[in-house]
């Protein structure tokens, strides 16, 4: 495979890592503040198989009926909290992280009930990813027929590589009423439909690169994080869909005292 055709395939696993990884998690922190949580967050959510599965209509008044959905055979954990060392060196504005792994974070900032993302860092990877114009990813509080959106700017980094782009988010609350999930009932539930659109640019090469993406979530009255998370991602002619709904929400301190892994 030439320089080309590889640059190009590691974009287009770049673009889907960073649609999953900017839009959902965000709101956490008003949860993690609200809650007083010493050491963070953890959100744990079970995914599910998305073919035939639909988001439904928008509007008020809506019941959105997911008791059919099969489960996967993967549960998905989220873990936020206060930045570290490494976190602050590289992303001095933020105000909290999303782990992902040994070194692998994204890094956030809060203020005003606005959340933005900063950036992503993979060090094992050599991977960074800024965003000099910061990517919205998140505003509350926010009611039924909200429509709120901006513009961001990209940096990539990976070893050698560099590119750079742009994109729009527009955040809109479509939906109200109620939500049937396979083992629970939610009542006066909002829905978000966030789209994102990005295009990358390769200097070197002389290439674009469009990606999109669409995600539904739902959040029940009075939370911060998502109870069910329905996306269909676009990256070049290549597509994506992922679902999962809410399990349980814990205490990351909490759960450190009892003994449990914090990567579990």
């Amino acid at each position: 495979m030439n320089n080309n055709n590889f640059l190009w395939r590691i974009l287009i696993l770049i673009s889907f890592s960073m649609l999953l990884h900017v839009q959902a998690y965000a709101q956490f922190w008003q949860s993690y503040r609200q809650n007083n949580a010493k050491g963070g967050v953890k959100l744990i959510y079970q995914e599910f198989e998305t073919e035939d599965v639909v988001p439904g209509s928008s509007g008020r008044n809506i019941t959105w009926d997911f008791t059919t959905i099969k489960k996967g055979k993967n549960r998905v954990v989220k873990k936020i909290t206060s930045p570290d060392s490494l976190a602050k060196a590289e992303f001095p504005e933020a105000n909290l992280i999303e782990i992902h792994g040994d070194s692998i974070f994204t890094a956030l900032q809060e203020e005003y009930g606005r959340t933005y993302n900063l950036g992503y860092i993979d060090k094992s990877a050599e991977l960074k990813i800024e965003y000099p114009k910061p990517l919205l990813v998140s505003r509350f509080p926010i009611s039924y027929l909200d429509v709120i959106s901006r513009d961001y700017t990209t940096f990539f980094n990976l070893k050698e590589q560099s590119f750079s782009g742009e994109g729009k988010i527009k955040i809109e609350a479509d939906g109200y009423g109620n939500l049937r999930l396979p083992d629970t009932i939610y009542r006066e539930v909002t829905r978000l439909r966030i789209t994102q659109k990005q295009t990358d640019f390769i200097e070197k090469y002389d290439k674009t690169h469009e990606s999109s993406t669409t995600t539904f979530m739902w959040f029940n009255k009075g939370e911060k994080h998502p109870i069910l998370i329905l996306r269909k991602m676009r990256s070049g002619d290549e597509i994506r869909k992922e679902g999962q709904y809410l399990l349980k929400v814990e205490d990351l301190y909490k759960s450190r005292n009892k003994n449990q892994n914090f990567f579990d």
